[in-house]
């Protein structure tokens, strides 16, 4: 694996024990990704400190449905640790209604299971970045989203072959729920 490949981000589904996790396996991750499906932002908000802020790098927030206020409280935290925040949007249109009230540090982007033919409508709708399944991540996917400067980050990416593939292809970014799988991945490859 090469030094410039993507970042690894541990799918939490309880804040503090992710957090304990992700101190455990610091030297192998590089944040955490938040699904809203398991936990909600007033939970979120009240687990977060500045000072389990400190080490994080990346915090994806995943399945966002709409603009709250919530979101707010949880990114002026997240800002606290200098902490780079992505959310992730369920829709389109919930991201393009709730980007103008987020500060421009937030990075906004997509999830998405079905992406169209071309990475242009997600461009024009100012996503930074999209949220997919490993099996829909192709090369010329990849070749697109450089052209148009969107990251590609590959949600539960639990297989050491496939993290190894994927990071040398040039994702932003893995999600897994596997704390060491970037470790496991340079040990194959010795």
């Amino acid at each position: 694996m090469s030094n410039n490949s993507g970042l690894v981000l541990l799918e939490v589904t309880n804040i503090e024990e992710g957090l304990k996790e992700f101190r455990l396996n610091k030297r192998y991750l590089d944040g955490i990704a938040v699904n809203l499906n398991e936990v909600n932002l007033s939970e979120l908000g009240a687990s977060l400190s500045p000072e389990h802020l400190k080490e994080l790098r990346v915090m994806l927030i995943l399945g966002i449905k709409r603009y709250d206020e919530e979101i707010n409280g949880v990114v002026k935290l997240v800002e606290m640790g200098n902490t780079e925040i992505l959310l992730a949007f369920n829709d389109m249109q919930d991201m393009l209604l709730s980007k103008p009230k987020l500060p421009n540090t937030v990075k906004v982007g997509l999830m998405l299971n079905h992406p169209a033919s071309t990475l242009s409508p997600y461009q024009r709708a100012g996503a930074k970045f999209i949220v997919m399944p490993p099996t829909l991540v192709r090369g010329r996917i990849l070749s697109e989203s450089k052209a148009r400067k969107i990251n590609i980050i590959a949600r539960l990416v639990n297989d050491v072959a496939i993290c190894t593939t994927l990071l040398e292809a040039g994702v932003y970014a893995i999600v897994t729920t596997i704390p060491t799988i970037k470790r496991d991945a340079r040990k194959k490859l010795r």
